[in-house]
């Protein structure tokens, strides 16, 4: 810009040198250059003229760019996809519900194992006590023999029993002495017990052995 408005200033400058002055020129020659000195100022104005033009655009332009916020606070946006969250979300359902699916079954379980075992349940266990396993269960009898001092019959347990259901069947219940207490034979009795199996026993009132049902008690109440 300022060399534009150097030149004007200098054409000025010699155009008036010329006309002051008496350098010799003829009439035509201070009349030429005084053409060529109008011509170079019209020049330079319109060149001057453009540049400003050319200025304000790009200061306009500039101006538009919006600027990035430097405020701290400021709220990013969330990196993390919907998708992602969606599936984790799901995830997260899913273990709910497994959860509260063992719970139910866990619930279920307890209140069956201390709910008298049905006639049916119980008639298939006492015909074929190891296809049952590990299944635990409330039952009841009657005490038919009981020998605090012998451990002939207790696989798992420092003691045992010997008792029968409603309809004769024998079978054999295990504890340790310290639950069984002092039961006596002729006692009736409740127990929550796991079945262990079949076992062999020895009928005392008709000899001879046989494979009878085998418990483990974990509670044991006499009943009557």
């Amino acid at each position: 810009m300022t060399g534009i408005k150097s030149k004007i200033v200098m054409a000025g400058l010699a155009v008036l040198a010329l006309a002051a002055c008496g350098s010799g020129l003829t009439p035509a020659q201070l009349a030429q250059q005084s053409r060529n000195a109008a011509a170079d100022e019209s020049m330079a104005a319109t060149a001057y003229a453009a540049a400003n033009a050319s200025d304000a655009a790009a200061s306009q332009a500039a101006a538009s760019i919006p600027q990035p916020s430097t405020a701290l606070g400021s709220p990013q946006p969330s990196t993390e996809p919907s998708a992602q969250k969606a599936a984790a979300a799901r995830v997260a359902a899913e273990k709910k519900a497994a959860a509260e699916r063992a719970h139910a079954i866990h619930e279920a379980r307890l209140a069956a194992e201390n709910t008298p075992i049905s006639a049916a349940q119980w008639g298939m266990v006492i015909r074929n006590p190891d296809n049952y396993t590990g299944d635990i269960y409330t039952i009841s009898g009657t005490v038919t023999e009981y020998n605090i001092d012998s451990n002939t019959l207790a696989t798992q347990e420092s003691a045992a029993l010997v008792a029968e259901d409603s309809n004769g069947n024998d079978f054999v219940v295990e504890a340790p002495a310290s639950l069984l207490g002092n039961v006596q034979p002729g006692d009736t009795f409740s127990a929550k017990v796991t079945v262990l199996g079949s076992e062999e026993a020895e009928n005392t009132v008709y000899g001879g052995t046989s494979e009878v049902p085998d418990f483990d008690a974990s509670t044991f109440t006499i009943t009557g």
